[in-house]
This record gives C-alpha cells, structure tokens and sequence, in this order.
C-alpha cells in the first residue's frame, strides 16, 4: 500500500507539472519501495475451501425422531417353562430375580434402587395395568403405594366392593422408575413388554383394567386418547379390557373422579359384580 501511494503521488505530481522531485531520485525511490515490499509482504492467503455447515441443535433431535420410529429390537428370553407352572405365586419370584438383573434401559438402571414387578393375587380374575413405578414404588418395590395407590385401593375397596390384595394382581407397564416420574418412552415400553407379557400369561387374567394414557396406548398399540378409549371393551390375548384415568391424574383433577366411576361400573357389569 506504501509503494501504491508513493506512485501515485509521483503521477500527480508529474500532471501538475511540479518538479520538486527529478527523475533520477523518484526512480531511486521506486526501487527502494519494491525492495521493501518484497521483504514484508505476507505470503499469498489460500483461496477459502466451501465447507457445509455445522447441523444446528435441531438436527440430533430430527434424527432421534427419525430413529425411534425404526423398530426396535430386544433380547428374546423364553418365558414358556416359567409360563407352564403351576405355581403361579414360585414362577412370578422366579421372574421378580430375572427383572431385578434387567439392564436394557441404561438410563433407567443408572437411576432406579430397585425393580418393581407386581403386587395382590396371581390368581385373581382382574388386573390393574399402570404407567411406571414413581418414587414411593421405587422405594418399596411395590406399585401403587403412594397417593395414587392409597386412592386406587379406596377405587377397588370402597367403590368395587372388592379386596385389593385378594381380588386384583396390579403392575405397570414398566418395572423401573423413570427419572422425574416422566411417562414410559416408546423404547422403554418395548424393552419391557416381554415381562408384561409374562406376567399377563401367568395371572391369565379375565379382564384388565388400564389405569392412564400410557397403559392403554402401549398395551393396544393405539394412540386413541384415554378420553376416546373410556367405556369401550377391547381383547387383549384372553382378557377383555377397559380403559380409565390413572389416579394420579385424578388428584390433579379431581372433577373427572366422577368419570371414573362410570368406567368402574361399566367394568363391575362385565365381570358380573353387583353394582353399588
């Protein structure tokens, strides 16, 4: 830039017709400037090469969408020996052991203290089907031990006119509790379904009462609303099932309490039981 100026204002000079500068010394000039030049320039910068740009913090979260809907695969353990006892009561301890050294979700093994399989008679005619153990469950390994517990058994005892422990086999649709009490995720409810299943087959329940959003839709593989699904019959394997609100959404709301005992009665009138 130094050498550009300097001919220039030699130039300017020269159409001016000022003289203050001869030839001899401007050319003297010159040469001492590109001298300069060549001793400071900077090496000639590459030309830049296109690169694409970095994905933005919504693309991981497209292709986690993406992946989730890929099928997903499980370890294929064969229940049909434990399924064939007699014993339900010795074959559902068998099956506790093997839930309790479960590790196909990582992240709810990192943060569970313990599994919870299923509480009440392996021989009862009616099972409960919840969401997931929350922390009372996952302190005690018992479901629906908590508020929603305490209001379920007042559900069967003082509304059905039946004995929760005697009457009812009660589980969920995962044996972990999830890390903030979240609902089951997709890969979750699948890596567990064959413990569900076991279960299922073992109580051979007649009818199953689905407590919530997420154990009728994972249970049916449906995404009709709990809303929709209430007092409408359904199969599943041998049992005939119906759908309600889980108790926990009911201490949210207790105004749908009365909902719920319609779809109470409604199943009391499939099993036969006389209505209060």
């Amino acid at each position: 830039m130094t050498r550009r100026a300097v001919v220039q204002r030699l130039q300017a000079l020269r159409v001016a017709g000022v003289e203050e500068v001869d030839r001899a010394k401007a050319e003297k000039l010159l040469a001492q400037l590109s001298e300069f030049d060549a001793a400071t320039s900077l090496p000639e910068k590459p030309r830049p090469v296109y690169q694409p740009p970095k994905p933005t913090v919504e693309e991981p979260v497209k292709k986690k969408k993406r992946a989730e809907a890929l099928p997903i695969v499980v370890s294929n353990d064969d229940f049909s020996e434990l399924i064939a006892m007699e014993d339900r009561h010795a074959a559902l301890a068998i099956l506790r052991e093997k839930v309790a050294r479960c590790t196909r979700c990582l992240e709810l093994v990192s943060s569970r203290k313990q599994t919870v399989l299923g509480t009440g008679n392996p021989y009862a005619r009616l099972m409960f089907v919840g969401e997931a153990p929350g922390r009372d469950e996952d302190e005690q390994g018992i479901p629906f031990v908590g508020r929603a517990g305490q209001l379920l058994t007042k559900m069967i005892e003082s509304g059905m006119k039946i004995s929760r422990e005697n009457d009812t086999y009660i589980c969920n649709i995962l044996r972990c509790r999830p890390p903030g009490n979240r609902a089951p995720l997709p890969d979750e409810a699948a890596k567990c379904r064959q413990f569900l299943d076991a279960q299922i087959a073992l109580v051979k329940p007649e009818f199953i009462c689905c407590l919530g959003a997420s154990a009728a839709q994972f249970l049916l593989d449906t995404t009709t609303t709990i809303s929709r699904m209430r007092g409408q019959k359904y199969y599943y394997h041998n049992a005939t099932v119906v759908c309600t609100y889980h108790p926990a959404y009911l201490l949210r709301n207790p105004a749908q309490k009365a909902a719920t005992w319609q779809d109470l009665q409604f199943l009391m009138e499939l099993m036969g039981l006389e209505k209060s």
